[in-house]
């Protein structure tokens, strides 16, 4: 058992993994919304904008005989003087009064345009309005404090202070948001992806012999969506896959080999299956009913007993006409139970030489009944005069039903929906199973779907498609969950 802790790639089925993202579409969005909505936050307490205002001036020489090579280096001794007197306390304090403030709103800088005699007085504040009068301040003033600046040049305004109409650093705020986006969404993915991978559900034929501790029956593929508008979901039914159909003959031909195999040296006859599942909706009732159909075309006496009594669906399955005036429930009121009182509930359909006996409203003494002496008593006759008797029980990982069932079957099969019950569930009943009377089979993995692009060499690949909506709930709700490969052992 210790090798079953382990994780292997083997055991993660691709379209199970696409599955879970797809079916959690909406967690994807929300952290995409989540994604940009806290990008916004940060770009709103992190971004302040800049506002710059300008003013450049052509410095020219005094000299007569000036070049523009004098004109330059000119220019570069007025942008170092002009610089030394913007830092300047004096020169700050005479902006601060021109301004009205006891602070300057921004920050002044002088520079020389490229090699050229323009020098450019630039003033960078939080508004553009402060902008636009801090430089225009710098311009009505500087005179009076930078007499040395012209002592040997002329400052010419050549491109006058205009208020600013955006922010001298802007930030792309469209690219920003789709980056945060992105990573949320990419994020909520890639989670999804690992709970996925992680997950100890069963996903393929390979997490079933890995994981479980119970042999792998048998690998029901899921039939296409189309298949199942008009007609159940039955062997009998010509829109079913030859796949699906073959499945519950290698399913019949494991049942028929576990029931008659030898025991401590004894024969086991067995007669009597009971078909049940961890959870509701995994499909136990059309497996079920398959199983019994399929074995009742290879032999004389086959006995369906729709024992899930709180919620009987084989009527649905079958239709009405297969439950006739019989009644289980009726059956064990009764408190005995003989042949004749047997044959006068069962139903038989000639055409797919199926006897039934089932039930149609939910019962609240379901576990009364099945645990009563009547009930021993029709599983004792049905054993003589039947081939086999097949039990759809409750789900034995939520009523005892079907362990007190056990007790009274010859065998039992545990069916397991793909990527849907943890590994750990399972092993529990089949642990449960195991302690009854019934020889526990195995499991049959159902509802299989298979990554289209991905074949594996051993057993069969379906790339059909089982889900029909029985099971417990809404009659007709579709309950899909995670799938796996399509292989019969």
């Amino acid at each position: 058992m210790n090798d079953r802790k382990y994780f292997q790639w083997s055991d993660v089925e691709p379209v199970c993994v696409i599955r879970m993202v797809l079916r959690n579409l909406w967690t994807v969005v929300a952290a995409v919304l989540i994604g940009v909505m806290g990008m916004n936050l940060a770009l709103t307490w992190l971004y302040t904008p800049q506002y710059t205002s300008s003013i450049t001036y052509a410095v020219l020489s005094k000299s007569t005989t000036a070049s523009s090579r004098t004109n330059y280096t000119a220019a570069n001794e007025v942008a170092v003087r002009f610089s030394s007197m913007l830092e300047s306390s004096i020169m700050r304090d005479v902006l601060c009064k021109a301004m009205g403030s006891d602070t300057l709103p921004g920050s002044i800088s002088a520079a020389v345009v490229g090699e050229t005699n323009m020098l450019r007085v630039s003033a960078v504040a939080a508004s553009p309005k402060d902008a636009f009068e801090l430089i225009r301040a710098v311009d009505e003033n500087y005179s009076s404090l930078g007499v040395q600046i012209e002592q040997n040049a002329v400052l010419r305004v050549i491109s006058s202070a205009q208020a600013p109409s955006a922010p001298s650093n802007p930030v792309n705020t469209r690219r920003y948001l789709m980056a945060a986006g992105g990573a949320g969404g990419i994020a909520m993915i890639a989670l999804l992806v690992w709970f996925s991978v992680s997950a100890d559900t069963i996903q393929n034929r390979s997490a079933a012999r890995h994981k479980l501790d119970a042999d792998l029956l048998a690998v029901i593929p899921q039939e296409k969506r189309w298949r199942q508008k008009r007609e159940k979901l039955l062997i009998t039914s010509p829109l079913v896959s030859f796949f699906f159909q073959e499945a519950f003959f290698r399913l019949r031909s494991a049942v028929e080999h576990g029931l008659g195999d030898r025991d401590e040296g004894k024969s086991r006859d067995g007669k009597i299956l009971m078909v049940t599942s961890v959870t509701e909706s995994e499909g136990k009732s059309t497996v079920a009913c398959n199983l019994a159909l399929a074995l009742a075309q290879k032999h004389k006496a086959v006995l369906l007993i729709d024992a899930d009594l709180r919620n009987p669906t084989q009527i649905r399955m079958l239709g009405r006409g297969a439950k006739g005036s019989g009644s289980l429930a009726r059956l064990l009121q009764s408190g005995s139970v003989t042949a004749e009182t047997l044959a006068a509930e069962m139903s038989y359909n000639k055409e797919q030489n199926l006897i039934t006996l089932l039930d149609e409203s939910p019962r609240r003494d379901a576990s009364e009944l099945l645990a009563s002496d009547a009930m021993a008593q029709l599983l004792h006759i049905v054993k003589k005069t039947m081939d086999y008797v097949v039990i759809d029980t409750p789900p034995a990982g939520m009523f005892a039903d079907g362990n007190l069932l056990a007790d009274q079957a010859d065998g039992a099969v545990l069916v397991v929906e793909q990527d849907l019950v943890p590994a750990g569930r399972i092993n529990d009943v089949t642990d449960t199973l195991s302690q009854g009377h019934a020889k526990l089979l195995g499991c049959v993995l159902n509802r299989v779907r298979k990554t289209p692009f991905l074949r594996r060499s051993s057993g069969y690949g379906y790339g059909y498609g089982y889900g029909y909506g029985y099971g417990y709930g809404s009659y007709g709700k579709d309950k899909s969950k995670s799938a796996s490969r399509r292989e019969v052992e």
